[in-house]
């Protein structure tokens, strides 16, 4: 798997700081689960963070209650592929991002999809009650040219299988786009394979398309 686009460094500081929205969060959980670059990131910060805590707190804490994380296995990064791999083994070679499994299972071929628009399905993920956005993977066809939109809150979607084309460059498997209230996009779906996508927004998106905008009563994206 060859990554090259990975989340903004704000919000993985987010991330490692357990103040990202849910939503956001499940996708940079995702992608950290497949991501050695971003594992070590989120490592490195996890540590500065426990350490600026431990400072600001003035209390002197031993080495493994400073760094929980990357004192098991040796190092974080470590920690994360092993049990990434124990859930391979487990489950014959997971297609799922760890993370995901207990809500959907192993394998993207098994997930159950419902129609959401011409050429488009989806699966709905659950958040905690009064969380902030929307989760749920989506699998769109091959050569699906979606309405070009804006943002009205942040976006995240991370590539699971296939790979589309927009503006900010083409996305494959492990890839994350990573876009705020200013960006304005048209994903184009592979003209062979399609794609599907782990996809999370804090707001609606703002449509420039009258149909696209009749059709959003319907499909709440």
């Amino acid at each position: 798997m060859s990554i090259v686009h990975h989340p903004d460094p704000s919000n993985l500081m987010c991330y490692a700081a357990g103040s990202l929205p849910e939503p956001l969060a499940a996708v940079v959980a995702c992608h950290v689960s497949v991501c050695p670059e971003c594992r070590r990131d989120v490592a490195m910060l996890e540590i500065a963070g426990a350490d600026l805590v431990t400072s600001l707190a003035g209390v002197e804490m031993l080495g493994d209650a400073s760094r929980p994380v990357a004192n098991i296995g040796g190092s974080a990064d470590t920690y994360a592929v092993k049990q990434t791999m124990a859930v391979k083994k487990k489950t014959g070679g997971a297609d799922v991002p760890a993370p995901l499994i207990r809500l959907v299972g192993p394998r993207l071929d098994g997930i159950t999809w419902k129609y959401l628009a011409p050429g488009v399905r989806h699966h709905p993920l659950p958040l905690s009650k009064g969380a902030q956005g929307d989760l749920r993977l989506l699998k769109i066809a091959a050569g699906m040219q979606m309405p070009e939109h804006g943002h009205g809150g942040a976006e995240m979607t991370m590539l699971l299988a296939g790979a589309y084309s927009d503006a900010f460059g083409r996305f494959t498997t492990g890839d994350v786009s990573d876009l705020d209230t200013d960006s304005e996009h048209q994903p184009i779906a592979d003209p062979e394979e399609g794609c599907i996508c782990l996809f999370a927004t804090l707001a609606p998106s703002r449509y420039k398309s009258p149909l696209a905008k009749l059709m959003q009563r319907f499909t709440g994206i």
